[in-house]
C-alpha cells in the first residue's frame, strides 16, 4: 500500500511529538512521502527526514484555521497542500467530524481520525530487573503505553508489517539521527570531547503535569542501576518547570554516583 502524501495533526507538547514517531514511521513504511505535520511548530523542531520528505506546518497559523473553527476559512498555501493530500490523520479528542469534512471538501481521500490517549491514574509495582535480586518501582496501568495507542489503529491501514517496523534502530532513525557536527557540538556543550566509554542514558524525571510524573526518587534508582550496574553516564534533563523534580531526583541520588544535569 503506498499511502502518498500525508498529513499528520498532532498539536501539543514535545512530550506528544515523541510518541507520535513510531506512527510516523510506520506511515513513512506505507509510502507516506511527503509527509506533513500540521502542530506545535516548537515541539516538532527536532524532528527532520534524510531525505527531506518530512514538513512541519504550524496548526495556529491563519492559513490553517479554517480546519479548527468553523467561523474561518482555509488560507490559499493551506488549500493548495490540502489539494495534493491524499490521507491525513487527525489525533484530536473529542468530536472531529467538522474537520473530517473539511479535509474532504478540500479534496483529501482518506481521513483517519484517532482519540489519542489521556492521562490515566497509575498504580505502583515491581520491575525485577532480570538476572538481578533487587527491583525498581515502575508505573503499571491497564492500558498499552501511549505510544502504541497512537500506532496501533493505524495497522489496519498501513498493514501489520510496516507496524512491526515503526521502531527503527537509532542509528537509522531518519527523524532524528544527528549529523558528526550535531553529535560534536553536543558534547562540547556537555564538556566532552568524545562519549564515554559506556555511553550516555537520557532520563527526563519531569513535565510540565506533575500529577502525571512517575516520582523522582524512581527515577533516581534506574540511574544509579544504569550508573552503577551497566557503566552509563545518566543525562538527567530538567526544565523549566522541573524544579520540583530535580531537587527530589538530588536527595535520592547516593554520593558518589556520576550523573550530569542537562537544562
Amino acid at each position: 500500500m503506498n499511502v502518498g502524501h500525508t498529513l499528520v495533526i498532532r498539536p501539543g507538547a514535545l512530550g506528544d511529538a515523541i510518541l507520535t514517531l513510531p506512527a510516523l514511521h510506520a506511515l513513512r513504511a506505507a509510502g507516506a512521502e511527503p509527509l506533513t505535520i500540521l502542530g506545535t511548530t516548537t515541539s516538532w523542531g527536532f524532528v527532520r527526514s534524510a531525505h527531506e520528505g518530512l514538513r512541519v506546518r504550524d496548526f495556529s497559523s491563519l492559513e490553517w484555521r479554517g480546519l479548527f473553527a468553523s467561523s474561518a476559512t482555509l488560507g490559499p498555501s493551506a488549500l493548495a497542500a490540502l489539494a495534493r493530500t491524499q490521507t491525513a490523520v487527525v489525533y484530536l479528542a473529542g468530536d472531529t467530524s467538522a474537520m473530517q469534512q473539511a479535509l474532504c471538501v478540500a479534496g483529501v481521500k482518506t481521513v483517519i481520525s484517532i482519540d489519542p490517549p489521556r492521562l490515566m491514574e497509575a498504580t505502583h509495582e515491581s520491575l525485577v530487573t532480570p538476572g538481578r535480586q533487587e527491583c525498581l518501582p515502575h508505573h503499571a496501568t491497564a492500558v498499552e503505553h501511549a505510544a502504541k495507542r497512537l500506532l496501533k489503529p493505524l495497522e489496519s491501514f498501513v498493514g501489520p508489517e510496516n507496524v512491526a517496523m515503526a521502531v527503527p534502530e537509532r542509528s537509522s532513525d531518519v527523524f532524528v539521527m544527528l549529523d558528526e557536527e550535531e553529535k560534536v557540538r553536543a558534547l562540547a556543550r556537555l564538556g566532552h570531547d568524545a562519549p564515554p566509554p559506556g555511553g550516555f542514558f537520557g532520563i527526563h524525571p519531569g513535565s510540565g503535569s506533575r500529577t502525571k510524573n512517575w516520582p523522582a526518587k524512581y527515577f533516581a534508582k534506574v540511574a544509579v542501576e544504569l550508573a552503577c550496574c551497566e557503566e552509563l553516564t545518566p543525562l538527567v534533563f530538567f526544565g523549566p518547570a522541573d524544579d520540583l523534580a530535580r531537587e527530589q531526583f538530588e536527595a535520592a541520588i547516593p554520593p558518589g554516583v556520576e550523573w550530569e544535569a542537562v537544562h
